[in-house]
């Protein structure tokens, strides 16, 4: 990141940073539209070099072709115009479009996971839909504010517990999930469990867990644990310190779907010193959705199970939440938050943002106080900050240099595909001010 050095008073020497300075741009450029690791998605960029393509959107990989083409093109010449692409779908009309708008689905966009019932008698469970591992926790009450994400919510019950989910899992057309007390053996009467008992918290590797069950149509092939055809028992936590943890048991490869017949598509870990999970009978559960439907609105008559396996929405830009205001009377205020310039998931887990040294004004004639800006590494701590740049005295009045938007940048260009008229399908550019 570029210093300032004190030389003399008054006079401030910046150091430049060359390491995204681009290559200039020379002669015809040559046309390439593929996927990337990153970039902005349906811009045209303009590159000279293969250099500065990496910086924009990313190195080789054998998954994608596109930027071979580039590095290929690039070797000889000094131009080349790159279009990254993603899954935007295929609206063509305006009902698709007002699906789009009402249910934010997108035609023949992402994918569907749809279950059906299981013939097993008695068993309400479904096969090869979105479910999710919930568990009831137990927050601290020794902290002086305590936690209020956790206790000031509606899921609180009266018992001071609250229920979070914990994990997102997919299951294949052929499997179905389901859970056990952490000493319950696998039975024909409880293949339909969907609630079960966690061991008490101790000292062990083996602390507060429980058994999660894998069961598959592809039989022996699959696992025969317990001597049950068709069985994968794991030993399961949802400790993150555990190493029976689901992050670190459970499949998170797309490319073994079809082997694991399951893909762990978001865990949510919560350390155990915020909320644990309680000991108590019930206090972990698989859910998914009912057969019931959807009563009104751009989603009526459609089943909660197919709802919780929608994936079909266009791709997305990775943001923050919006940083708010003090209370004005009983009301806050969404004053900014922060976007990725990459689209798509490649953004997701890069940088986060904190504000720090805020400071009230001390000049009678400007009510605008000051606040530094962090973007920091994802994975960083707050007892070790990795700060990847840092912008300080932001201001929230429009008219000054230091305005926040004037010093990070708000310019933004969208491919607009949901335009009724067909001429109106175009790039759209918002913001006036340079990304810096």
């Amino acid at each position: 990141m570029a210093e300032q050095t004190f030389r003399s008073p008054g006079f401030f020497e910046r150091e430049i940073d060359l390491t995204q300075r681009t290559t200039e741009i020379v002669g015809t450029p040559a046309g390439v539209i593929g996927t990337s690791q990153k970039g902005p998605a349906f811009v045209p960029v303009t590159v000279g070099s293969f250099a500065d393509f990496e910086s924009k959107f990313g190195t080789l990989d054998p998954d994608r072709f596109g930027p071979y083409a580039a590095n290929e093109w690039l070797k000889n010449r000094t131009s080349l115009t790159y279009i990254r692409v993603l899954g935007a779908g295929s609206n063509s009309s305006t009902s698709d479009i007002s699906v789009t708008q009402t249910a934010g689905t997108v035609k023949n966009a992402g994918f569907l996971l749809s279950g059906s019932r299981s013939g097993a008698a008695g068993d309400s469970r479904y096969n090869g839909v979105v479910q999710f591992l919930g568990a009831r926790h137990l927050t601290r009450t020794d902290e002086p504010t305590g936690y209020p994400v956790f206790t000031d919510n509606s899921s609180v019950d009266s018992t001071d517990g609250i229920n979070l989910v914990r994990a997102v899992i997919l299951t294949a057309s052929g499997s179905r999930l389901l859970v056990l007390d952490h000493n319950q053996p696998y039975s024909v009467s409880n293949a339909s469990n969907d609630i079960a008992t966690i061991s008490a918290y101790g000292a062990s590797s083996d602390q507060a867990t429980f058994k999660l069950v894998l069961s598959s149509a592809m039989g022996s092939s699959f696992g025969n644990d317990e001597s049950q055809p068709g069985l994968r028992i794991y030993t399961a936590s949802l400790d993150p310190s555990s190493q029976h943890y689901v992050g670190k048991i459970l499949n998170t490869s797309p490319d073994r779907f079809g082997t694991e017949q399951h893909l762990l598509y978001a865990d949510l870990p919560v350390e155990s010193e915020i909320a644990r999970v309680d000991v108590n009978p019930g206090s972990v559960a698989v859910l998914s959705g009912s057969g019931n439907s959807v009563g009104s609105g751009g989603l009526s008559g459609t089943a909660f199970t197919e709802l919780f396996g929608k994936f079909n929405t266009r791709y997305t830009t990775s943001r923050s939440t919006a940083f708010i205001s003090q209370p004005f009377g009983d009301t806050e205020y969404d004053l900014f938050h922060f976007e990725s310039l990459d689209d798509g998931t490649s953004g997701n887990k890069k940088v986060k943002v904190s504000i720090s040294n805020l400071r009230r004004s001390t000049n009678p004639k400007d009510p605008y106080g000051t606040f530094t800006v962090l973007i920091r590494d994802y994975y960083d701590t707050d007892t070790d900050m990795r700060v990847l740049e840092q912008y300080p005295l932001c201001t929230l009045n429009p008219g000054d240099d230091d305005y926040i938007g004037t010093k990070i940048g708000d310019l933004s260009a969208k491919f607009n595909f949901d335009a009724e008229t067909e001429s109106e399908r175009r790039l759209n550019v918002t913001g006036k001010r340079p990304n810096r």
